[in-house]
């Protein structure tokens, strides 16, 4: 396989749609669609919901803007409440819908399915760097000016969104012999990258990120797959205020809860470990690698979250943050602290 993403390879077609999002103070999330060019050859073109909260020339040019790659079950209106926070920092927020929720492509099927659906993984992490090449192309992204710290991409992965900014790590041209399967394309990439990633951001990855065995408070998760979206929905919402309900059920789509646990970095957890090493160990030269958890984190993201720190602990441009009193939905329980942690973690980071 191979990815081709060269500077002629542009979004084939971008629709602008006529309602925005709102969110206090009549803040809006501005929702378009893009089709984003073929990036593993065979592969059908495919059309993205994304959704953008300071589009260009609307406003002074943003500090920073940060990409952000959605979870297990929830679309991109998660990120709604956080908004006005984002927007009192000036910072802008891209996202992206994933595929299986609205507005994007169907769900990607492997045929066969392989054991860890390894290259539905490589998909998806495909879709996120086809989508970050949009954005630097089309969408207006400054790239980092490394002078003043400014400007760039911070790419935010929340949860199982956290994924596939890992195979990426993994996959980086410092890595001599990669364990992940990514395309071989993707060093068509690499000026991009270099020029405008200036951060990535973990925000509680799931212990399945690092090949972590199950902890005691996953145990009621191990039900059949036509159990999984009410028990997913229980075990997530436990914690969430009545107050933020709504938004969180405005974001929920349960019936991704299967799917979504099924695809992996590798077949099985010691190889995962293996390719996690690899993302850590050390972290790729001349960008910042952060850690955020909030301080209610169950167990399981804790386990990872302790597992990724220890990878992180002594090199440069490094950085771990934990939000007193969040949880798993900080961006709408605790949307001023998050985005507080998230300008902490980068000034920390010193790129």
């Amino acid at each position: 396989m191979a990815l081709f993403l060269t500077s002629t390879h542009r979004a084939i077609r971008r629709t602008v749609s006529a309602r925005g999002l709102t969110c206090g103070r009549q803040m809006s999330f501005a929702s378009a669609t893009v089709q984003l060019p073929v990036l593993v050859p065979g592969d059908k073109p495919a059309e993205f919901k994304y959704f953008d909260s300071q589009p260009a020339g609307s406003g002074p040019a943003p500090k920073t803007t940060i990409v952000a790659v959605h979870g297990t079950c929830f679309d991109s209106a998660i990120w709604e409440p956080w908004l006005p926070s984002l927007r009192a920092n000036n910072i802008r927020l891209l996202s992206y819908n994933r595929r299986g929720y609205e507005g994007s492509p169907p769900l990607y099927k492997e045929d066969p399915p392989s054991k860890g659906l390894v290259q539905t993984t490589v998909r998806y992490t495909c879709d996120m760097l086809g989508f970050l090449k949009y954005a630097v192309d089309e969408l207006g992204v400054q790239q980092t000016d490394k002078s003043t710290k400014t400007g760039g991409v911070v790419l935010l992965g929340w949860s199982k969104g956290c994924i596939p900014l890992m195979a990426l790590m993994a996959s980086m041209p410092h890595i001599q012999k990669p364990l992940f399967p990514m395309p071989f394309g993707v060093s068509y990439l690499q000026p991009m990258l270099e020029s405008h990633l200036r951060a990535v951001l973990l925000y509680e990855p799931p212990g399945s990120a690092a090949g972590r065995p199950p902890t005691k408070d996953v145990e009621e998760l191990a039900v059949d797959a036509s159990e999984m979206p009410g028990v997913f929905y229980k075990w997530v919402a436990k914690k969430i205020p009545t107050d933020s309900l709504p938004a969180f059920n405005r974001a929920w789509h349960g019936e991704h809860a299967a799917h979504d646990f099924a695809w992996l970095l590798a077949p099985d957890r010691p190889g995962i470990e293996q390719v996690a090493y690899q993302a850590f160990d050390p972290v790729p030269p001349n960008l910042g690698v952060g850690l955020i958890l909030g301080s209610e984190a169950s167990d399981y993201c804790k386990d990872a979250g302790g597992w990724i720190q220890a990878r992180l602990a002594h090199q440069p441009h490094t950085a771990t943050e934990i939000i007193p009193g969040a949880g798993h939905f900080a961006m709408i329980t605790h949307p001023v602290a998050f985005t507080q942690s998230i300008v902490d973690v980068v000034r920390q980071l010193d790129v």
